[in-house]
């Protein structure tokens, strides 16, 4: 959604500039569509999850509060430090439990995507 956007706003901003026509492809983000894939469930009692959206890293991060190199403050809470990797290679983040993909960043392209499989076979119907 966010390159879709920047996407959008580049050429606005190139239709300001000049004089000539801007054309704007049909499909700029060309997307595979896949058949939808059942999901047993045991309840018929429909499961909702409440989805949580801020978390930041450097790589991804559009409004870093400056805190530990752009890392988020929830996964700083000011008082830990990403950058500090122990040896178990796992960095300190101000969490109780450890991501087993590691500390993501809701931006990050692939990752919605992942966190949505997830929550399909997790059983969960909706957010």
């Amino acid at each position: 959604m966010r390159q879709v956007l920047l996407f959008f706003l580049l050429v606005s901003l190139l239709a300001c500039q000049s004089s000539e026509e801007v054309v704007i492809p049909s499909d700029p983000f060309p997307v595979t569509t896949y058949a939808p894939v059942a999901v047993q469930k045991d309840l018929d009692l429909p499961v909702f999850a409440h989805y949580m959206p801020w978390f930041e890293s450097p790589d991804f991060a559009e409004f870093g509060n400056g805190n530990f190199n752009n890392w988020g403050i929830h996964w700083t809470m000011s008082l830990k430090n990403p950058e500090n990797i122990n040896s178990e290679g796992k960095r300190e983040i101000a969490s109780h439990y450890y991501p087993l993909i590691g500390p993501y960043d809701n931006g990050e392209p692939h990752y919605l995507e992942y966190a949505v499989v997830c929550m399909k076979l997790a059983g969960i119907d909706g957010l």
